[in-house]
């Protein structure tokens, strides 16, 4: 079964800050997708993770995204995930969520 959370879009402000947070178990497949949804502003942005919510580690270096375009992020193995970003711009958002139990994967709400 798919299903799917969509978040209202976000609006990023010029200067990076936190644009989302989502919130498991490591157990959990955090399928993230986000879109660019500006047709002139480019989007730059970074995964960090955390198992307390407190400490962040950055999952990669910063990148970005084109005008219009989206990426696709598979998160898991930690309890909170979040997108740092910066740009000006409004982007939309869609996550799905499954917890694994026996290789079994069910929907868990946000």
């Amino acid at each position: 079964m798919f299903v799917s959370k969509v978040q209202p879009n976000i609006t990023v402000a010029i200067s990076e800050g936190t644009v989302l947070t989502v919130q498991g178990n490591a157990a959990e497949v955090k399928s993230v997708v986000i879109e660019n949804l500006d047709a002139a502003n480019t989007l730059t942005y970074k995964w960090q993770s955390s198992d307390d919510g407190s400490t962040w580690t950055d999952v990669a270096a910063s990148a970005t995204l084109a005008p219009t375009e989206h990426i696709h992020a598979d998160l898991s193995a930690h309890v909170y995930h979040r997108l740092r970003a910066s740009g000006n711009l409004l982007i939309s958002v869609k996550v799905d969520v499954y917890q694994s139990f026996n290789n079994i994967f069910s929907f868990v709400n946000l």
